[in-house]
């Protein structure tokens, strides 16, 4: 069982086959670690020219050991896939606690699962192995905002940062550019 999903929800054709793919990969390669390794979600974006773009959601709590064989993962799967493919940690967003509301708040809720700290901790999970080095918000007159990312390193390929750009207005619905140093 390479997917595993919390309480009753049913495991949609399109994540069993991603999930049969690693399974695949993780028979065929050396990749060991991906043993007690599991995601809980897949999700399918289209990108230009007909090329997708794979989110592959994962526990928060195993994202470091995911990133650990990130780039023979991602090297493999793109190559059975055809498409990218990101692995980003799958955190919970817990609505503002009102007055109101019929359910009693009884713990505050905590920072960790607001959404600006899960729109935030996206941006990483979603460049990893790049590191952001900077960060800016440009708010034009008309009153939208830009979020400028600056990376550590260029990348190889331009099309995957176009394709970042895009994941994360499709997940947040906020407009980001990425930089480099010069």
């Amino acid at each position: 069982a390479k997917i595993i999903k919390s309480g009753n929800t049913s495991i949609s054709d399109f994540e069993l086959s991603v999930a049969k793919i690693i399974m695949e990969v993780e028979t065929s390669t050396d990749l060991k670690q991906l043993r007690e390794l599991y995601i809980v979600g897949a999700k399918s974006i289209v990108y230009t020219n007909g090329r997708g773009v794979l989110i592959l959601y994962v526990p928060v709590t195993l994202l470091k050991k995911f990133q650990a064989i990130h780039t023979k993962l991602i090297v493999e799967l793109e190559k059975r896939i055809g498409h990218y493919v990101v692995i980003i940690g799958r955190r919970r967003i817990l609505p503002v606690p009102s007055k109101k509301s019929k359910v009693k708040q009884y713990q505050k809720r905590p920072r960790s699962r607001t959404l600006t700290h899960v729109h935030e901790a996206t941006l990483p999970d979603l460049v990893y192995p790049l590191e952001i080095i900077g960060k800016r918000i440009r708010v034009k007159l008309d009153g939208s905002k830009t979020i400028k990312i600056h990376l550590d390193k260029k990348p190889d390929n331009d099309d995957r940062i176009d394709a970042y750009s895009m994941i994360y207005k499709k997940l947040t619905g906020k407009q980001v550019a990425f930089e480099f140093p010069e």
